[in-house]
C-alpha cells in the first residue's frame, strides 16, 4: 500500500516530466 506522500511524490515527479516535455 502506498501512503498519500509517496504518491504526492510520484505524481509530482510525473508532472514534472511532463512538464518539462512540454
Amino acid at each position: 500500500a502506498h501512503t498519500d506522500e509517496e504518491k504526492k511524490a510520484f505524481v509530482d515527479a510525473c508532472v514534472a516530466q511532463t512538464g518539462a516535455d512540454r
